[in-house]
């Protein structure tokens, strides 16, 4: 009974997973495209690109998805396009400068590194990989949770009212 229990809770046809699904699709799709704009496979550029993709991910797909408990396309592109835009300000400002400056060998204290958004050039270099990270992901994350909706319609979710018996028994 207590393997039945943990496969209810976490199987495939519960809204957990899907976010989980969601979050990992996020994080993979994101860090691909961090390799093909940053042209390097060192670790310390992706790390906090793959964490903002995972954070936003999962954060987008319970409020437009799994939330409501409606899987529509229109949901999916809007997923898309939000954990896109959601992921790039998570890494801009809250992971990214926190774990690069964790991982600098000349920490520099959080009030200093906010005053460097403040300078022209970063704010220039901030609306540079808007623009152009939105070129090449906002479509890349619409086709991801268009993807996403077509396979999460294809498995009805499980409410949490129904008991192991009435499983066994359709």
């Amino acid at each position: 009974m207590a393997g039945s229990s943990i496969r209810s809770t976490w199987g495939y046809r519960t809204p957990r997973f899907w976010v989980l699904l969601a979050a990992f699709t996020d994080c993979v799709l994101g860090t691909l495209l961090a390799l093909v704009i940053i042209e390097s496979l060192d670790w310390e550029p992706l790390l906090p690109v793959a964490l903002a993709a995972w954070i936003s991910g999962a954060l987008c797909w319970w409020l437009v998805v799994e939330r409501p408990a409606k899987p529509t396309i229109l949901r999916g592109t809007l997923f898309g396009v939000v954990s896109v835009l959601l992921t790039f300000v998570v890494w801009l400002f809250g992971i990214g400068p926190i774990i690069y400056n964790a991982l600098s060998e000349s920490p520099v204290s959080l009030s200093r590194l906010a005053l460097a958004y403040t300078d022209p050039t970063a704010l220039w270099f901030i609306l540079a990989i808007f623009a152009f990270g939105s070129v090449v992901a906002v479509p890349v994350g619409t086709v991801g949770g268009i993807v996403l909706i077509l396979l999460r319609r294809r498995v009805p979710i499980r409410s949490d009212s129904t008991s192991v018996d009435d499983r066994k028994t359709r």
